[in-house]
């Protein structure tokens, strides 16, 4: 198989992966009704909002072809990362959740699956992974499914290093 036409069934794969976690989103929220319903996306509110965060971490490899011949910032390297994505809005009343942890947790594990242990700049959308990028490539993929989310936050711990991406 070429290298070209295993691009393409790469990028055919992630998009179907894309439609799996808005299905999987969707069907959970189905779920979820009745008396015990949970709004899976309340409202956010500038007065009484809630957030709440969820950590996940992925390790994963990158360069930078922009980088100045001989940077080492252009040659493959890997880090570990770990992104904290916060949905706002008012608690459901009868629950009490502004979201359920369970259809947040799924959505951020197909996501993480897509970038754990794989090098990022094969990943469509992240052909220039700068931890900025990397922020505004989840929030897009979460947005849809999570319309209370606020932020994403992507962090290098073992550098010191964070972007903070507010959609």
């Amino acid at each position: 198989m070429s290298n070209l036409a295993a691009r393409g069934q790469i990028a055919e794969l992630h998009d179907s992966t894309d439609r799996l976690i808005q299905s999987t989103v969707e069907i959970m929220m189905t779920a979820q009704t009745g008396p015990n319903a949970v709004s899976p996306t309340a409202s956010p509110s500038t007065a009484g909002m809630t957030e709440i965060s969820l950590t996940f971490g992925f390790d994963a490899a990158h360069h930078f072809l922009s980088a100045p011949e001989g940077h080492r910032y252009g040659r493959l390297h890997g880090h570990s990362f770990e992104v904290q994505v916060t949905i706002g809005g008012l608690p459901d009343p009868v629950m009490g959740f502004v979201v359920d942890f369970d259809l947040l947790r799924a959505a951020t594990a197909d996501l993480r699956e897509r970038l754990d242990h794989h090098v990022l700049n094969e990943i469509p959308g992240l052909e220039t992974p700068s931890l900025e990028r990397i922020a505004i490539w989840i929030f897009n993929r979460l947005k849809p499914g999570f319309p209370g989310l606020t932020i994403v936050e992507v962090r290098r711990p073992s550098i010191g290093e964070s972007c903070r991406y507010r959609g």
